[in-house]
């Protein structure tokens, strides 16, 4: 049986440059049974459960993108391991505790409470305070603020890069993968989260969790890094990244958003095992594949915008600290034809911390 039937073939007559070699070389050795074996480890200490896209996924996708970033590529590929272990913070350490139910919320976006067709929105939702002229505050809590996460936390490493602040900015960019992880995953975008509304519970737990059980991870590793690579070469999706931040991430979610429904179907249909496992399994990589060029790409602009001199230099940073929800500086407030936005440079970076807590939905937590 092919086990990923849908993989794409990788465009023939591109030459890569050499430093990319190097770098491909690089991820491919370190995807070895022994470093596949501390991540599996790592996901069982903390899961329960051998993968899940919460602990090993997260990593995968923190790994490959810092070996595929286009830009910075000496620095994040010489810092990949803290980008990987960074990856998995949001869930391990601020999902528990007094951070708990605040940062709960940050993890999914159900663009389908909004636009129950295709998943796509109107431009105002790249800004925080214009979605809430039109719903409450409670009401945007509870549907996720995962994709105005991932701006915050691009703003305040952005801000740390451009002072050569490189710990910093290198604790936050791992963060922040995350939730662009979490943004790739379907059912992370629907108010269906878990089949909860037609009849099928537990369908989040094993598209994510248990139905990549049954294949080896250093399979699953090998076919996100191909076809992120073939995605990175596609025009129309790197297009998604020609315009500002917030227009990336909206554009990532409707991406995803049309797998929410196959993904759904082929449970109602044929059930989780056999040929439907299969099928979901190749979305669930196909998904994996476009977080890790989707932050990939984020990683290349987050160097060129923060203009520092690429450099090898392999870092030892701490945990990061968690940051509470703040998106007072949400890419609208520097609008007015501002045309650094189309750099993904925000203008002026000022990060607010804020303590105030806010409601928390009652969601499937795979953690």
């Amino acid at each position: 049986m092919v086990l990923f039937a849908g993989l794409r073939g990788v465009s023939s007559g591109q030459n890569e440059r050499q430093a990319g070699d190097a770098r491909h070389s690089r991820l491919l050795s370190r995807t070895g049974a022994g470093a596949l074996a501390g991540l599996l480890s790592l996901a069982q200490l903390h899961s329960g459960a051998a993968l899940a896209w919460g602990n090993l996924g997260h990593r995968i996708v923190g790994n490959v993108a810092s070996e595929l970033a286009e830009e910075g590529t000496l620095f994040w590929g010489s810092n990949a391991q803290a980008v990987r272990e960074f990856s998995n913070t949001p869930d391990v350490s601020w999902k528990n505790g007094p951070s708990a139910s605040t940062e709960k919320p940050t993890h999914w976006f159900q663009a389908d409470f909004y636009s129950p067709q295709n998943g796509q929105l109107p431009s105002f939702f790249k800004v925080y305070a214009e979605v809430l002229k039109h719903y409450n505050e409670q009401t945007v809590t509870e549907n996720g603020t995962a994709t105005w996460r991932v701006e915050q936390f691009y703003l305040q490493a952005l801000k740390n890069l451009r002072s050569s602040q490189y710990i910093e900015a290198l604790q936050l960019a791992g963060a922040m993968s995350h939730y662009i992880g979490d943004l790739s995953q379907p059912l992370h975008v629907t108010v269906n989260y878990d089949g909860q509304l037609t009849n099928q519970k537990g369908i989040h737990k094993f598209f994510e969790t248990t139905n990549l059980e049954s294949v080896s991870a250093s399979e699953i590793e090998t076919e996100v890094v191909a076809r992120a690579k073939v995605l990175m070469k596609d025009p129309e999706f790197r297009k998604s990244f020609d315009q500002d931040l917030m227009h990336a991430m909206l554009q990532a979610t409707a991406r995803t958003s049309l797998y929410v429904e196959k993904v759904l179907s082929l449970d109602k249909q044929g059930g989780r095992s056999g040929r439907s496992a299969d099928a979901m399994r190749e979305i669930a990589v196909d998904r994996l594949a476009d977080g890790a060029a989707t932050y990939a790409m984020i990683l290349s602009r987050l160097w060129r915008d923060g203009g520092q001199v690429d450099n090898d230099k392999e870092l030892s940073p701490s945990q990061p600290k968690w940051l509470a929800p703040d998106y007072s500086n949400s890419s609208s407030l520097v609008s007015n034809g501002n045309p650094g936005r189309a750099l993904f440079t925000l203008g002026g970076v000022t990060v607010r911390s804020s303590s105030s807590s806010v409601s928390n939905q009652e969601f499937v937590d795979c953690q």
